[in-house]
């Protein structure tokens, strides 16, 4: 199944959304009023859009080394 990862660059945030409907409605857009190739060139510098497929456990920025120098 696919999935988007989406990164919001001015929040620093990510989240998984399950349809590129989620997408677009996730980044404040009316689904029937743009499509989602034109919301990845509108978007583009705001969010980041990762197409996967497959499982996705966890998004985290955290580097387990970091834990090991404290």
């Amino acid at each position: 199944m696919k999935k988007f990862i989406k990164i919001d660059h001015k929040l620093n945030f990510s989240s998984i959304c399950f349809s590129e409907q989620e997408v677009i409605e996730s980044c404040g857009y009316d689904s029937d009023e743009i499509t989602f190739e034109e919301l990845l060139k509108e978007i583009e510098g705001v969010y980041e859009i990762i197409e996967i497929e497959g499982e996705v456990r966890w998004l985290t920025g955290d580097d387990e080394d970091e834990d090991d120098d404290n």
